[in-house]
């Protein structure tokens, strides 16, 4: 299979049929499937010359689906990655601009099934994936891209309070939070957290500090109410570790958000944060 074959299905033009369930990754696998084994070791390299092009053109919603083909073949057992990575290296240089949500999603993706990129790299993402959700309120590829960010960072270190304040503010600003894809980030970070206790002191920081930042109470009810459902079923079906669902239970408790003792840390950060205010006031 070759490079035009390749962008062929990938652009539609080789009867996908949504409606059925049917779309152009699921049709790049079948066709991946039927080849011999040398032809799937050819094939890896077409796929990287392609997925080139598709960059170049900026064809967003193509390059997505190349990217989605890629993680079915990490998924399956055994999987069937590419042997030489390599071939993706050009993904770590060629981000995407933030108007191209689904150019950043797929380029994210790709690197976090591949296991490719240093956690500076990742860091990187974090700022540029919430940028783009900002811009372009895009609660599908803009927040799908977040979601790999976050994930790609914490598999170097754990995630900054900071970024996790930037996240709960741009969140808080879409027309309504994406409810499955902000659980996927949750509890994908916490599957994979090394340090859990470092987790729970971050996000309870970075949520502290966008609530002190927020004057309107009504606006930070908002917020509260539209986690709730993220936190109660991130705790009641996905067996998070023991520091982890001690939080959650807080947070779900009736006025918890406000009566909870703060840490050393986070108390001095809300009064950090409370003198901020009554200086710009």
């Amino acid at each position: 299979m070759n490079k035009q074959e390749i962008l062929s299905i990938l652009r539609g033009e080789r009867g996908a049929s949504p409606n059925m369930g049917i779309e152009e990754d699921d049709l790049l696998a079948n066709a991946f499937f039927d080849l011999s084994d040398v032809e799937k070791e050819a094939f890896w390299p077409e796929l990287s010359d392609a997925m080139k092009s598709l960059v170049a053109d900026r064809e967003g919603m193509p390059f997505y689906l190349a990217a989605r083909f890629i993680y079915g073949m990490g998924e399956i057992k055994p999987p069937r990655l590419p042997r030489k990575k390599s071939l993706f290296n050009f993904l770590l240089d060629a981000m995407a601009e933030k108007d191209q949500p689904a150019q950043l999603a797929g380029t994210l993706l790709t690197l976090l099934v591949l296991k490719m990129g240093k956690p500076e790299f990742w860091g990187r993402q974090i700022a540029a994936s919430l940028d783009s959700l900002e811009a372009t309120q895009d609660a599908n590829y803009a927040m799908a891209a977040v979601v790999y960010a976050f994930l790609g960072y914490n598999r170097c270190t754990t995630i900054s309070a900071t970024d996790w304040s930037r996240l709960f503010s741009v969140l808080s600003r879409l027309p309504s939070l994406p409810r499955m894809e902000m659980l996927e980030l949750l509890v994908g970070v916490e599957k994979e957290a090394k340090r859990p206790g470092e987790l729970e002191e971050e996000l309870d920081v970075g949520l502290g500090t966008l609530r002190t930042s927020i004057r309107n109470n009504e606006e930070s009810t908002r917020i509260d109410q539209s986690l709730a459902p993220v936190f109660k079923t991130w705790l009641e079906k996905n067996e998070p570790r023991q520091a982890i669902a001690a939080w959650l239970s807080k947070e779900l408790r009736p006025g918890g958000a406000e009566r909870r003792g703060l840490s050393p840390r986070r108390f001095i950060e809300r009064i950090g944060a409370e003198r901020t205010n009554q200086a710009v006031a």
